[in-house]
Protein backbone atom coordinates (compact mmCIF):
# COMPACT_ATOMS: atom_id res chain seq x y z
CA UNK A 1 0.00 0.00 0.00
CA UNK A 2 2.84 2.49 0.81
CA UNK A 3 4.27 2.09 -2.81
CA UNK A 4 1.24 3.12 -4.00
CA UNK A 5 0.53 6.24 -2.01
CA UNK A 6 4.02 6.86 -2.78
CA UNK A 7 3.11 6.64 -6.46
CA UNK A 8 0.15 8.55 -6.01
CA UNK A 9 2.11 11.14 -4.73
CA UNK A 10 5.03 11.39 -7.10
CA UNK A 11 2.01 11.46 -10.33
CA UNK A 12 0.59 14.58 -8.36
CA UNK A 13 3.81 16.55 -8.02
CA UNK A 14 3.95 15.75 -12.21
CA UNK A 15 0.98 17.29 -12.27
CA UNK A 16 1.66 20.52 -10.10
CA UNK A 17 5.01 20.76 -12.65
CA UNK A 18 3.10 20.94 -15.76
CA UNK A 19 0.74 23.66 -13.85
CA UNK A 20 -2.01 21.60 -12.71
CA UNK A 21 -3.54 22.87 -9.35
CA UNK A 22 -5.10 20.15 -7.49
CA UNK A 23 -8.17 20.39 -5.34
CA UNK A 24 -8.88 18.09 -2.12
CA UNK A 25 -12.81 17.96 -2.59
CA UNK A 26 -15.25 17.10 0.24
CA UNK A 27 -13.01 17.79 2.64
CA UNK A 28 -13.40 16.58 6.37
CA UNK A 29 -15.59 13.77 5.31
CA UNK A 30 -15.21 10.25 3.66
CA UNK A 31 -11.44 9.41 3.06
CA UNK A 32 -10.52 13.43 2.77
CA UNK A 33 -8.02 13.79 5.86
CA UNK A 34 -5.84 15.85 7.21
CA UNK A 35 -2.92 13.54 6.46
CA UNK A 36 -3.75 14.57 2.83
CA UNK A 37 -3.24 18.23 3.39
CA UNK A 38 0.21 17.10 5.04
CA UNK A 39 1.14 14.32 2.21
CA UNK A 40 -0.84 15.63 -1.30
CA UNK A 41 0.72 18.65 -3.04
CA UNK A 42 -2.67 20.48 -3.29
CA UNK A 43 -3.28 23.79 -3.61
CA UNK A 44 -6.92 23.66 -2.76
CA UNK A 45 -9.06 22.94 -0.16
CA UNK A 46 -13.15 22.33 0.10
CA UNK A 47 -14.99 22.00 2.93
CA UNK A 48 -17.81 19.89 2.41
CA UNK A 49 -21.28 20.68 1.97
CA UNK A 50 -22.27 18.90 5.80
CA UNK A 51 -20.07 21.57 7.48
CA UNK A 52 -22.13 24.30 5.87
CA UNK A 53 -25.33 22.57 6.21
CA UNK A 54 -26.93 24.71 9.30
CA UNK A 55 -23.73 26.98 9.88
CA UNK A 56 -25.65 29.53 11.20
CA UNK A 57 -27.67 27.58 13.83
CA UNK A 58 -24.78 25.06 15.09
CA UNK A 59 -21.81 26.11 16.96
CA UNK A 60 -19.81 22.75 16.19
CA UNK A 61 -20.49 23.81 12.29
CA UNK A 62 -19.00 27.09 12.69
CA UNK A 63 -16.38 25.86 15.03
CA UNK A 64 -15.46 22.94 12.36
CA UNK A 65 -15.85 25.70 9.03
CA UNK A 66 -13.66 28.31 10.89
CA UNK A 67 -11.38 25.27 12.22
CA UNK A 68 -11.06 24.42 8.21
CA UNK A 69 -10.55 27.85 7.17
CA UNK A 70 -7.80 28.87 9.53
CA UNK A 71 -5.99 26.25 8.75
CA UNK A 72 -6.17 26.19 4.70
CA UNK A 73 -4.58 29.64 5.38
CA UNK A 74 -1.94 28.39 7.25
CA UNK A 75 -1.26 25.95 5.20
CA UNK A 76 -0.86 28.92 2.55
CA UNK A 77 -4.23 26.46 0.76
CA UNK A 78 -7.17 28.13 -1.27
CA UNK A 79 -10.15 27.56 0.62
CA UNK A 80 -13.71 26.61 -0.89
CA UNK A 81 -17.10 25.99 0.80
CA UNK A 82 -19.47 23.66 -1.16
CA UNK A 83 -23.01 24.03 -0.99
CA UNK A 84 -23.72 27.55 -0.10
CA UNK A 85 -27.54 28.15 -0.31
CA UNK A 86 -28.83 31.19 2.00
CA UNK A 87 -26.79 34.63 2.53
CA UNK A 88 -26.39 34.43 6.56
CA UNK A 89 -23.66 31.17 5.57
CA UNK A 90 -22.16 33.28 2.88
CA UNK A 91 -21.55 36.01 5.56
CA UNK A 92 -20.21 33.35 8.08
CA UNK A 93 -17.65 31.85 6.09
CA UNK A 94 -16.72 35.24 4.77
CA UNK A 95 -16.33 36.45 8.53
CA UNK A 96 -14.44 33.19 8.58
CA UNK A 97 -11.95 34.47 5.95
CA UNK A 98 -13.18 31.66 3.52
CA UNK A 99 -11.60 32.48 -0.19
CA UNK A 100 -14.28 31.19 -2.21
CA UNK A 101 -17.39 29.58 -2.33
CA UNK A 102 -19.86 27.64 -4.32
CA UNK A 103 -23.42 26.55 -4.19
CA UNK A 104 -26.95 27.11 -4.81
CA UNK A 105 -26.89 30.30 -3.53
CA UNK A 106 -24.81 31.67 -6.77
CA UNK A 107 -26.31 29.27 -9.31
CA UNK A 108 -27.72 26.18 -9.85
CA UNK A 109 -25.64 23.39 -12.10
CA UNK A 110 -25.86 24.49 -15.98
CA UNK A 111 -24.41 23.79 -19.36
CA UNK A 112 -21.58 25.68 -20.24
CA UNK A 113 -23.97 27.72 -22.60
CA UNK A 114 -25.84 29.25 -19.64
CA UNK A 115 -23.11 29.71 -17.63
CA UNK A 116 -21.77 32.36 -20.01
CA UNK A 117 -24.97 33.57 -19.90
CA UNK A 118 -24.93 33.92 -16.58
CA UNK A 119 -21.36 34.85 -16.05
CA UNK A 120 -21.82 38.07 -17.67
CA UNK A 121 -24.50 38.83 -15.62
CA UNK A 122 -22.50 38.45 -12.48
CA UNK A 123 -21.98 40.12 -10.01
CA UNK A 124 -25.20 42.52 -10.72
CA UNK A 125 -27.10 39.24 -10.57
CA UNK A 126 -26.49 36.35 -7.55
CA UNK A 127 -28.90 34.03 -9.64
CA UNK A 128 -28.71 31.92 -12.33
CA UNK A 129 -30.44 32.81 -15.79
CA UNK A 130 -34.22 31.79 -15.57
CA UNK A 131 -34.53 28.22 -16.92
CA UNK A 132 -30.92 26.97 -16.85
CA UNK A 133 -31.27 23.70 -16.61
CA UNK A 134 -28.90 21.12 -15.56
CA UNK A 135 -27.35 18.99 -17.98
CA UNK A 136 -25.71 15.49 -17.94
CA UNK A 137 -22.90 18.02 -19.11
CA UNK A 138 -22.16 20.09 -16.13
CA UNK A 139 -19.34 22.76 -15.03
CA UNK A 140 -19.16 23.94 -11.81
CA UNK A 141 -18.40 27.98 -11.11
CA UNK A 142 -16.20 28.84 -8.01
CA UNK A 143 -17.53 32.18 -6.89
CA UNK A 144 -14.75 34.14 -5.39
CA UNK A 145 -16.01 35.85 -2.51
CA UNK A 146 -14.17 38.84 -2.90
CA UNK A 147 -16.05 39.51 -5.85
CA UNK A 148 -19.04 39.44 -3.22
CA UNK A 149 -17.07 41.20 -0.13
CA UNK A 150 -13.75 42.09 0.24
CA UNK A 151 -10.83 41.16 -1.76
CA UNK A 152 -8.55 38.78 0.06
CA UNK A 153 -5.36 37.58 -0.88
CA UNK A 154 -4.85 39.16 -4.12
CA UNK A 155 -8.05 37.87 -5.55
CA UNK A 156 -9.07 39.73 -8.78
CA UNK A 157 -12.79 41.19 -7.90
CA UNK A 158 -15.80 39.45 -9.52
CA UNK A 159 -13.46 36.41 -11.13
CA UNK A 160 -15.11 33.43 -11.49
CA UNK A 161 -13.84 29.85 -12.09
CA UNK A 162 -14.94 27.51 -14.24
CA UNK A 163 -14.41 23.94 -14.15
CA UNK A 164 -14.94 19.87 -13.91
CA UNK A 165 -17.06 19.37 -10.85
CA UNK A 166 -13.40 18.26 -8.97
CA UNK A 167 -11.13 21.54 -10.57
CA UNK A 168 -12.07 24.31 -8.44
CA UNK A 169 -10.19 27.81 -7.30
CA UNK A 170 -8.97 31.34 -8.82
CA UNK A 171 -6.71 32.27 -11.54
CA UNK A 172 -5.30 34.59 -9.49
CA UNK A 173 -3.89 32.16 -6.44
Amino acid sequence: MSEQADHAIETLHQLKKIGVRLSLDDFGTGYSSLSYLQSFPVDVVKIAKPFIDDLESSDSKRAFASAIVALGGALDKFVVAEGIERPEQLALLDSFGCDAGQGYYFARPMDGRALVVWARQWPTSSAGPAGAAASTTTTTAVIDLGSVRSLRRGAEPGSISVGLPMTTGSPGR
